[in-house]
């Protein structure tokens, strides 16, 4: 521990954060000493795999110190949460899923999936690799003080996450791959069933109904006070009619907005997730939105939303800082 810790003074710490899609693969490295910041780097490389390129931006740092660490970004669809920390049980089923508990709550992956993605980076040594739910979790971790039940989403490329956390206990979580939903053709049919009442309920009311109404019917109600308010509000100045906000419903981020719309309503609908209501929704985004896309949610679902850019690898460093201590 001494010889550790004179060494700490004489080399900085080296962070390697890896987050993979299937179109890229997004590299950040920082140098710290003494808790200070003294170099960062970002490379993105169009590839998923660990390729020389790769491996070439990566490997002159670990020249730099002995304490250097590695970490990547769970990005299997097999993942998800347990509502509760057993370690025991956790430890009986190590042989088909690997566990992290975080509290009251527990991460999980299958077992096999993270020895393929461990083989994958051998070339580098993985140190640590993170469940996106922890890493949602510690994004957004102060705003869990809370005491109401709120919606936290990470908006990947490939993947979507969603929890429901009230304070720190876990009252949901899913993560669901964009392929999947882009394949699904039952979410689409959402969208056209909501067309289709639309055309109905339009079609129930005709602006040419109104000539064979008897206008003269209306008469008496001239005289009244509440006919005279009208005249007056009628009078007034012309207000503005709200913006609408509206998503191409061929594009991935309506895709978006429907899996956050169907992950409520699992929550609301299935007996066995708790039944509190849900006002408040934060996202992190790891990719581009469009610019209607929180107002949307909140028009379509009744949320305030707040939406927070992250980069993901750097949020994958914060978190192997705190286990490298």
């Amino acid at each position: 521990m001494i010889l550790k810790n004179m060494l700490s003074k004489l080399y900085p710490k080296v962070y390697v954060g890896i987050v993979s899609s299937s179109v890229s693969t997004v590299v950040c490295i920082e140098l710290y000493k003494k808790d200070k910041l003294i170099q960062s780097q970002t490379k993105t490389f169009t590839t998923q795999e660990m390729t020389r390129k790769l491996l070439d931006f990566i490997t002159p740092f670990k020249k730099e110190s002995p304490f250097f660490y590695i970490s990547l970004l769970d990005n299997t669809t097999s993942q998800g949460v347990l509502f509760e920390c057993d370690k025991e049980d956790n430890k009986s089923m190590a042989n088909t899923v690997s566990t992290v508990c975080h509290g009251s709550w527990s991460s999980y992956t299958l077992t096999d999936e993270l020895r393929e993605l461990e083989q994958e980076y051998a070339d580098v040594d993985i140190d640590f690799i993170f469940s996106p739910f922890t890493v949602l979790s510690n994004i957004f971790s102060e705003k869990k003080t809370q005491d109401k039940a709120m919606l936290f989403v990470l908006l990947q490329e490939d993947l979507i996450v969603v929890s429901i956390f009230h304070l720190d206990k876990l009252l949901y979580g899913d993560v669901i791959s964009m392929a999947d939903v882009i394949e699904d053709e039952e979410l689409d049919e959402i969208a056209e069933d909501d067309d289709a009442q639309t055309m109905q309920m339009q079609e129930t009311f005709d602006l040419d109904d109104l000539d064979d109404l008897n206008l003269d019917d209306l008469s008496d109600l001239k005289d009244s006070e509440s006919f005279d308010d009208l005249e007056d509000f009628a009078q007034t100045q012309d207000v503005p009619q709200e913006e609408k906000h509206d998503l191409t419903t061929s594009s991935n981020d309506y895709k978006r907005f429907l899996v956050i719309q169907n992950s409520l309503h699992n929550f609301y609908s299935n007996s066995k997730y708790a039944s509190e209501f849900v006002e408040t929704a934060y996202v992190a985004s790891f990719c581009k939105l469009e610019n209607d896309f929180k107002q949307y949610i909140e028009d379509e679902l009744f949320l305030t939303v707040y939406v927070r850019s992250v980069e993901l690898c750097c949020e994958v460093i914060s978190l192997a800082k705190e286990e490298s201590l």
